[in-house]
């Protein structure tokens, strides 16, 4: 019995709804210009946190009072921070 292998480049693209297209060749590249939206709550948890501890702002409570937030909304993206610093710096770095 002989055995045969293919060699094919694809790539998965999600068609919404659960659903997923197989398609040939390489994935094409994402444009330009857009920024994850986790990249930016974990820049805005660090601002936070720096403004905070330099005494610019008195309390997250501030924030959340300046921003029309809640303060568990301002708990949940200040939290990010607690990640270990590798963590953090993926996703700043994030495509």
């Amino acid at each position: 019995m002989k055995s045969y292998t293919v060699r094919r480049k694809l790539h998965i693209r999600s068609g919404g709804q659960e659903t997923r297209k197989v398609r040939r060749g390489v994935a094409p590249k994402r444009p330009p210009g857009r920024t994850p939206r986790i990249a930016k709550l974990m820049a805005l948890a660090i601002h936070f946190d720096d403004m905070v501890a330099q005494g610019q702002i008195e309390d997250y409570a501030t924030i959340a009072r300046l921003g029309q937030v809640s303060r568990a909304r301002i708990t949940q993206i200040v939290n990010l921070t607690l990640l270990a610093p590798d963590i953090q710096e993926e996703i700043l770095f994030l495509p």
